[in-house]
């Protein structure tokens, strides 16, 4: 939605831009949140051949080698079919053209989609399959995140929610399996 002159001036080089900013003419590279989870593992294990997961607004994946070096191999694992039913969810991104994709199962979005199940009370316009909730948009999904975090704060509602997470562990466990 941005003008292509706008889009130009504004985006092409924004992190060129952020780094001179903010530290003058230092190397800057920008890098996927999965790469980022792999090179935390490998400084904190010591130990390279490292697949890092983030499960964010979507999932990233980065791998580090033996020697503790991105590969660039994965960026990110969102559009990996993991709910092969054929009545699964369909895919925003996509227009509906895919099914059962990892981001409706894993990360924020898999969270969300199970927030009414899990005994969280959100908005209606919040419940999946909500058009809402069915867009690419983040908002609405953190918004709806927030609600879940907050419940689990709450010691009676606690257990329920909490197989929201279990939930999505299982379905990583899948995603892994395959």
């Amino acid at each position: 939605n941005v003008k292509p002159d706008v889009y130009k001036e504004k985006v092409v080089d924004i992190f060129k831009r952020i780094a001179k900013d903010l530290a003058g003419d230092v190397p800057l590279k920008v890098i996927n949140d999965g790469e980022v989870t792999a090179l935390a593992a490998v400084q904190k294990i010591k130990h390279g051949n490292v697949m890092g997961i983030s499960m964010g607004s979507s999932e990233g994946a980065g791998y580090a080698n033996k020697d503790g070096n991105l590969m660039g191999w994965i960026s990110e694992l969102c559009y990996v079919k993991l709910d092969l039913n054929p009545k699964a969810p369909t895919d925003p991104w996509t227009k509906g053209c895919h099914r059962g994709l990892s981001h409706l199962y894993l990360g924020q979005r898999g969270a969300t989609k199970l927030a009414v199940k899990g005994g969280v009370e959100v908005p209606d316009n919040y419940k999946f399959p909500h058009p809402d909730m069915c867009t690419i948009k983040h908002e609405h999904h953190a918004q709806c995140l927030k609600m879940i975090q907050k419940a689990m704060a709450d010691p009676e509602k606690e257990a329920e929610v909490r197989k929201i997470y279990e939930t999505c562990g299982v379905y990583l466990g899948y995603a892994l399996a395959q």
